[in-house]
């Protein structure tokens, strides 16, 4: 009897034992896998991070676009009535250029007083380009040797659209539904705002921005919204043009 007991307390004790391994090989099989994740993790925030100090440090990149100019002219020749409606929504943006002054160079927030509608098929470089400029990291567009100020606004397509469904051009809300636009700006066609009009005419300041790339004019006319075509792809009969642009931020 005595030997069956200390049989079954061997019995008890190895069992305990067993458990209590495999208590500790659950423990450390959890530690490792949670120490796995953890890099993981740190990995791929580290690759987010530097993919992100790469585009503001690089600041220069390049996308291939498909150009839809078919809508780049429908709007530049459009009613008036939509022309006034787009500046209204693009007025109220704010827009800063550096003004060089007497001892300073000085951020002046200004308004454009003539635009350029670029739409493009969705995908690729397009997508690209549309979140650089929504993350800050491109500002300038080069296209042709011309450089522009970029923007995109979501409140633009939206009307577009809307605007296209009320005119029942079903084929051109379909366009608009896949397609990128962004807002270009010729450089010296804008006006200081009036809060800022005092500041810059009491230095003498003016503007005097070089571009990095391209060359920037002011542009005649006085259509608020531009004729692309013409401006960018002279005398094309084509409705849809590849086309690469270079974007930087300076």
């Amino acid at each position: 009897m005595g030997y069956f007991s200390n049989d079954l307390s061997t019995y008890a004790i190895y069992t305990l034992l067993a458990f209590l391994i495999l208590l500790q090989f659950i423990y450390i099989h959890t530690q490792i896998r949670s120490m796995r994740e953890s890099i993981i993790k740190k990995g791929l925030s580290a690759e987010a991070s530097a993919e992100k100090v790469s585009k503001r440090e690089t600041r220069l990149r390049v996308y291939p676009l498909f150009v839809n100019l078919k809508m780049v002219n429908l709007f530049s020749r459009h009613s008036s009535l939509l022309k006034n409606e787009l500046k209204q929504i693009i007025d109220q943006e704010n827009h800063i250029l550096p003004y060089v002054c007497s001892r300073s160079v000085e951020n002046v927030n200004v308004e454009f007083t003539k635009v350029g509608l670029l739409v493009t098929e969705t995908g690729g470089g397009a997508d690209a380009l549309y979140t650089d400029v929504k993350n800050e990291f491109i500002r300038y567009i080069l296209i042709k040797g011309q450089v522009f100020m970029l923007s995109v606004n979501d409140a633009i397509s939206d009307y577009l659209i809307n605007y296209t469904r009320t005119k029942k051009m079903e084929n051109e809300e379909y366009m608009l539904a896949n397609s990128r636009v962004f807002v270009l700006f010729p450089l010296h066609n804008h006006e200081v705002v009036e809060e800022d009009k005092a500041k810059v005419e009491s230095v003498a300041c003016r503007f005097e921005l070089a571009p990095f790339l391209g060359e920037s004019f002011r542009r005649a006319g006085s259509d608020y919204v531009m004729d692309l075509n013409i401006e960018l792809v002279p005398n094309s009969i084509a409705t849809q043009i590849p086309m690469h642009v270079i974007g930087y931020r300076t």
